[in-house]
């Protein structure tokens, strides 16, 4: 995700009430994606990929989370 203005910062520094806005899926970042943003990217990379080939992904549970999403809807 690309997180605007948040970019950089440990998420560990900012307000409780910070913390929380990021897991809300209507979640915008300052200057940056939504997590609808997140999801629309991870669904254009997925749909290149072929079904019958194996594929080791290393990323964050965001990107799972639109992979999960992709899948079961796809």
């Amino acid at each position: 995700m690309n997180f605007g203005e948040h970019e950089g910062l440990h998420f560990d520094n900012l307000p409780e009430s910070e913390k929380l806005r990021f897991s809300r899926p209507d979640f915008q970042a300052q200057g940056g994606e939504s997590w609808a943003d997140v999801s629309s990217r991870a669904t254009s990379y997925f749909s290149l990929l072929q079904n019958k080939e194996t594929h080791l992904m290393f990323t964050h549970g965001g990107l799972i989370a639109a992979y999960v999403n992709h899948y079961f809807e796809g």
